[in-house]
């Protein structure tokens, strides 16, 4: 244990800025780093200071006054930040970083505003982590949601107003009209480091991932990223489709991933290269084929004709299932829990065969009760403004 401080202590003095004087005072402050810049341009944010929540940075008063009165932690530190910042509002665009919700019962007269910014499940997520962990009393002022139904889950931990709004990106990127080339078909990538450690053969599809008192074989959540692109190259091969993989990213080992898994030779891979690129690549696809990325959600909301296929996971937790928690069936014309070819080519026929309105005629109502767009899209800075108009006058009549 004593090695293992030792080691956090001095990874944290190497990777991370120390800041020597108190934080300077903002207005609005954000917690956590993650999304800030963007987020805020779309919100037209400009006075503003960022509370780092990663250890990229930390304030050496604070952490000193911290330690001689014995009260270092986590919370602690966040909680003397945002009074020495005197920020009036807290914004955090990570909404399942449950420290947030804790800090309105110790700071009651700031407000407090959480944006969501991801598909949330109940597994390995903030859902999982309420329902196991003890975390106390939980608020905010408002909390905004891309549904009312995943508003109703944090409702059950979370006291706060909650508003519908979508993703905030998603709502902000302009649909654009461009020729659609109706022969291909674009697998929006849900890459993350550990499926390269698996086809590297650095771990195993047998080894277990365990997060909130429940277990799980790497198998049940990673299999379909292994299993999914190789029937729909099989499928295009088939079809005479161009087959495209819009990466999660612009990592080399991305792309070195599939391949490894498909072979270099029978895809495009299109790389992530800014915050909006992928949204311009799924304005331009023709069919979509996602498991549960964020971005397949968005390009579903934005009218694209998309199917959805759930890992083997599904099968214990239904929050990997298409569109948890409003959707309650397992399959439908445009998704599906089962991962087999001839189960996934019939949902791709049905889908490439439908017309626009057809697609759109279907599927509409299932698209507002999953993820909203443009609707609301400028409630946040609505609702933003009329905090800080309404705290400054309130200041100015103490000051009088």
């Amino acid at each position: 244990m004593f090695i293992e401080k030792i080691k956090f202590v001095k990874n944290l003095i190497l990777n991370t800025k120390i800041k020597f004087f108190y934080p300077k005072k903002n207005k609005i402050l954000i917690f956590d780093k993650e999304l800030s810049g963007i987020n805020c341009k779309l919100l037209n944010l400009k006075d503003y200071g960022v509370l780092h929540t990663r250890k990229e940075e930390i304030c050496l008063p604070i952490i000193v006054k911290l330690l001689i009165s014995f009260k270092l932690n986590s919370l602690n530190y966040y909680i003397e930040y945002i009074k020495r910042s005197s920020a009036k509002i807290i914004i955090t665009f990570i909404d399942n970083n449950f420290l947030f919700y804790k800090l309105k019962k110790k700071l009651n007269s700031k407000t407090f505003i959480s944006i969501q910014n991801g598909h949330r499940m109940a597994y390995g997520d903030i859902f999982g982590l309420l329902k196991y962990k003890n975390v106390g009393n939980l608020s905010a002022d408002a909390i905004f949601t891309f549904n009312k139904h995943i508003a109703k889950e944090y409702k059950k931990k979370i006291s706060s107003k909650f508003f519908y709004t979508g993703s905030i990106k998603n709502n902000f990127f302009k649909k654009k009209k461009f020729r659609i080339d109706k022969g291909n078909l674009t697998f929006i990538s849900a890459y993350r480091p550990i499926m390269s450690e698996i086809i590297n053969k650095n771990t195993s599809f047998n080894n277990y991932e365990e997060r909130y008192k429940k277990k799980y074989k790497l198998k049940h959540r990673q299999g379909i990223n292994f299993d999914l692109p190789k029937i729909l190259n099989k499928y295009c091969h088939e079809k005479k489709l161009k087959f495209i993989i819009l990466g999660a990213s612009n990592n080399a080992k991305e792309k070195y991933f599939y391949d490894k898994l498909i072979g270099e030779q029978n895809y495009k891979f299109i790389s992530k290269k800014n915050t909006f690129s992928n949204y311009r690549e799924i304005d331009k696809s023709n069919l979509l084929v996602s498991t549960y990325s964020t971005l397949g959600y968005e390009a579903f909301s934005r009218g694209k004709k998309i199917c959805f296929f759930s890992p083997s996971l599904s099968s214990f937790e239904k929050s990997y299932s298409f569109g948890w928690p409003y959707i309650k069936t397992k399959k439908a014309f445009f998704y599906s829990n089962e991962i087999n070819y001839k189960s996934i080519c019939k949902i791709l026929n049905n889908v490439k065969n439908m017309g626009d309105g057809q697609w759109l005629k279907r599927t509409s109502t299932i698209q507002k009760n999953v993820m909203i767009y443009k609707k609301n899209k400028k409630l946040i800075k609505k609702y933003i403004s009329s905090k800080l108009i309404k705290k400054t006058k309130k200041s100015l009549k103490n000051f009088k």
